[in-house]
């Protein structure tokens, strides 16, 4: 392929597009034998990153650092430990009901009435007036979950004409019953223990209105009923009367069209895990109607034998909410996790901050980000792979020896100057080997003495070869040249301290 195209680019070019193929196919063939990509090898695109524990001595970053990690604490000790129970493994409540309707003892009288027709009239809707047992007002409810209260008949015959329309004689004088379990099902199932099935004797029940505020004779209990005024209900869901408008057509009433209430039985979890009380809260479905059927009449031998009834009225639906919980190792165990993701984020938000925000970025940067040398080129044997290496080695070891951080006109500083004084000798540690000793004689700082880096160099000479062959290599100028850095005469082979303050010179 390449001598074709060399062929062919002779003959279209000559020498000079030829020359150029080669040195092109040159470049290509470096850098995939480099494997060069964005300017860096391979290898470097291969690299691990891993934490090292850095200790910046920056009062303001540990402050900031201490008060985000306190509050994380406090949230998840307080929040989700206190009120949030985040040791429990929490299920649904599931709701068996049952309702009922009774007519009041004692009705009002029809001409007394608004909307009914003999009455003041005064209502947007006025119509005739008729009252019946409770099971047919609240007709073709059974007694479940969802209560109809009939407000408004229709009479409708088999071919469709219609015969008349009623209100029913003041339905909010109703008086509304409702008793109700709750379990939670997993729970009851798995252990047995009833207290993960609360029926309404064993709760204190009360009845709230939109904000939450009780009201002081709201229900009452009867043997295992909870019991209600309908006007109650309506009072508590926001409504003054059946005969406002609707919200949906103004020129018309809601006991002529009806509506649909919502009654939320909540029942918060105790500290026990199970629950104790239950608040009954009514919602009002805006622009809602409610509408049913019933069969008055049902003879198919005449043509008019089959009647129905529409009726209009108040569809009330009962629903519980809640949970319980039981304590689950798992659980907390998730939570104490998603505590150590939130500490973990809150040192991720210091780093950058530290990095891209604070006015020293370049020095943090410096001190949070450490690139080794290239292991990949350690393995190939590269000669300055190794010295690197051996650099860091020789670094460790003398961080390794230790300082003394006490102020120089301490008594210990004092102390020791005084002793050092008395020496005719001083005994230097050595990296590669056993201790030396070195005569001193006061003269002038040690740091500052020229004769340091003359006596340095035949102490190395004389020293046994050490583990990592030191002596075996040629000496780096640069490494083996004394200075001082944090209070060290730093050396390949000797680390000397040198305390603040003491006069001393190495012979």
């Amino acid at each position: 392929s390449l001598s074709r195209s060399e062929t062919s680019i002779s003959h279209r070019f000559g020498a000079h597009g030829l020359a150029c193929r080669r040195v092109m196919m040159t470049l290509c063939l470096s850098a995939c034998r480099n494997g060069a990509f964005g300017g860096k090898p391979w290898h470097e695109l291969l690299t691990y990153e891993t934490t090292k524990k850095v200790r910046i001595k920056d009062p303001a970053i540990a402050i900031i650092r201490l008060i985000l990690i306190t509050c994380f604490i406090i949230y998840f000790c307080v929040w989700r430990l206190g009120v949030g129970r985040a040791y429990d493994r929490r299920e649904q409540l599931v709701g068996m009901i049952q309702t009922s309707l009774q007519r009041p003892s004692l009705l009002p009288r029809t001409d007394q009435l608004s909307y009914c027709s003999g009455g003041p009239g005064t209502a947007l809707k006025v119509l005739p007036c008729v009252t019946g047992p409770d099971a047919w007002v609240m007709a073709p409810s059974r007694g479940g979950d969802r209560l109809f209260i009939a407000t408004r008949l229709k009479d409708v015959s088999g071919d469709g004409g219609t015969s008349g329309r009623s209100f029913i004689t003041e339905p909010e004088d109703y008086t509304v019953g409702v008793t109700f379990t709750v379990q939670a099902l997993n729970f009851f199932h798995q252990t047995g223990d009833h207290k993960y099935s609360q029926s309404i004797q064993e709760l204190e029940t009360r009845l709230v209105d939109a904000s939450g505020t009780p009201y002081t004779e709201g229900v009452e209990r009867i043997s295992r009923f909870d019991v209600f005024r309908l006007n109650t209900l309506l009072h508590a869901a926001g409504i003054s009367g059946l005969d406002s408008p609707h919200p949906a057509d103004p020129t018309s009433s809601l006991r002529y069209d009806g509506l649909v209430l919502i009654v939320a039985i909540n029942c918060p979890m105790a500290l026990s895990g199970t629950v104790m009380s239950c608040d009954y809260q009514v919602e009002h479905i805006m622009q809602s109607e409610s509408e049913k059927f019933v069969v008055k009449q049902l003879d198919a031998s005449k043509a008019e034998g089959i009647s129905s009834q529409e009726r209009r009225g108040i569809m009330i639906r009962f629903e519980v909410s809640g949970e319980m919980g039981k304590f689950d190792l798992p659980t907390i165990v998730l939570a104490w996790v998603e505590a150590l993701v939130m500490v973990g984020l809150c040192t991720l938000a210091i780093d950058f901050a530290m990095s891209n925000l604070l006015p020293l970025k370049d020095v943090y940067k410096l001190l949070l980000v450490e690139e080794t040398p290239s292991i990949h080129s350690l393995r190939q044997g590269d000669a300055k792979a190794q010295r690197a290496f051996k650099e860091i080695q020789r670094e460790h070891r003398r961080n390794s020896v230790g300082y003394d951080t006490s102020p120089p006109n301490s008594p210990k500083q004092a102390s020791r100057r005084d002793s050092t004084k008395k020496q005719d000798s001083l005994e230097v540690p050595s990296l590669l080997g056993k201790p030396l000793s070195l005569p001193v004689k006061p003269s002038s700082p040690l740091t500052e003495s020229p004769a340091a880096a003359a006596a340095a160099a035949p102490l190395h000479a004389q020293e046994a070869p050490g583990d990592l062959g030191q002596s075996q290599e040629e000496p780096d100028p640069d490494l083996h040249s004394p200075r001082q850095d944090g209070g060290y005469l730093q050396h390949a082979t000797i680390a000397l301290r040198v305390e603040e303050g003491q006069e001393s010179e190495l012979l």
